[in-house]
């Protein structure tokens, strides 16, 4: 299980561990359901952690803007282990996305200082 809380701004956040060849970083990342994708992070750690790039991509924001970026081979501590993701390249603040949170069940208590919760799905009937 992954625990995080609510800021003040209303951001759900979690911790979590990200690992390329230079090493691993412990950082603090938005859940974001709108996003689509695994894990973005911002060009400092990407450069940081050393991660290889995979290719070019091309993401469309809230706003409508589409916007070019490029894409990362990493491993994030998801649940149980390490697991392979594709990250994004992002000038913002990290975002974990609706990818990495396939197969899980999100639970957000939507007040300052609230509870976030996020654990694998089982068999359930």
């Amino acid at each position: 299980m992954i625990d995080g809380f609510v800021e003040p701004s209303l951001d759900a956040v979690v911790t979590l561990n990200v690992r390329g060849p230079e090493g691993s970083e412990t950082i603090d990342v938005v859940v974001d359901t709108g996003f689509s994708g695994w894990i973005s992070l911002p060009s400092h750690l990407v450069r940081r952690l050393g991660l290889p790039w995979m290719r070019s991509g091309r993401a469309a924001l809230a706003d409508g803007t589409e916007v070019k970026m490029e894409v990362y081979d990493g491993e994030v501590e998801w649940h149980d282990g390490w697991r392979a993701v594709a990250i994004d390249e992002a000038d913002t603040d990290p975002l974990v996305g609706m990818s990495l949170l396939r197969q899980s069940r999100l639970v957000i208590e939507v007040t300052e200082g609230g509870h976030i919760r996020i654990e694998p799905l089982g068999n359930e009937s």
